[in-house]
């Protein structure tokens, strides 16, 4: 991606990357701001990734929904990948489209002109689709098949019915062999459970940080780097504050 860059070739590299057509595009969120990488930059790899099976246990708020909303529609339109985006319910799933799908596809221009069908559980991008599903019940999953499966909030889903949903994925494995991904992410709850013990078996990839004061690498831990007296993040070994305050 970085020589077709260089070469000037962005229309190649927005094809390739989720990043450059986020960039090449300026959009923005659903709340309207620019999308950037440099209070983001933990995201980078993240959007970068292909890796097709991937596991996250995240915290709330760190741009994550963006990403997986972004990711899929670029998926869609460059990829040609046909995705189904669980949640744990029917509703839960009508609550992330509406005030987070919609209003994106709403404030981007570039988006705005490759959908077609726009419905709460269904959005078309070119000659593809996404479909937004609850994994409440089984019926959920009947009639549909898709190249990459997505299960958004995976600890509180029903887990014998993304067993089903995954089974939708078999005529894509057959189609298009390098496709069938699973992407599974949750705010983790407890260890053992859900989305932890499919982190257990991953390559548990973190994010770290140096500390400027004692030049330790080191990634976030609870409770290790939070400091609940001062409200601060810190660095475990020399506890000076990582970053400034914030609220607990």
């Amino acid at each position: 991606m970085k020589d077709l860059i260089k070469a000037g070739d962005m229309k190649r590299a927005e094809a390739v990357s989720a990043i450059a057509w986020i960039l090449k595009n300026n959009l923005v969120n659903e709340n309207g701001s620019l999308i950037e990488f440099i209070d983001h930059s933990f995201l980078i790899d993240p959007y970068l990734d292909n890796t097709p099976r991937q596991v996250i246990k995240k915290a709330a708020q760190i741009g994550w929904s963006t990403l997986a909303i972004l990711r899929s529609f670029h998926l869609a339109r460059f990829a040609g990948a046909n995705i189904i985006h669980t949640f744990p319910s029917r509703s839960m799933s009508k609550d992330f489209v509406v005030p987070k799908v919609d209003p994106l596809i709403q404030r981007n221009p570039i988006i705005r002109s490759i959908v077609g069908v726009d419905s709460v559980f269904l959005k078309q991008i070119g000659d593809r689709f996404v479909y937004y599903r609850g994994s409440y019940e089984n019926t959920e999953a009947i009639s549909i098949s898709a190249h990459i499966l997505i299960n958004d909030e995976y600890d509180r889903s029903n887990q014998n019915v993304l067993k089903t949903y995954r089974s939708r994925l078999d005529d894509a494995k057959r189609d298009r062999p390098e496709l069938g991904w699973e992407w599974q992410f949750s705010n983790p709850s407890i260890p053992g459970h859900g989305v932890d013990v499919l982190w257990q078996k991953s390559d548990q990839k973190h994010w770290f940080v140096k500390c400027p004061h004692c030049n330790r690498d080191w990634y976030m831990r609870f409770p290790d780097n939070v400091d609940f007296k001062r409200k601060i993040r810190m660095c475990d070994k020399c506890k000076i504050t990582y970053n400034g305050a914030f609220t607990l």
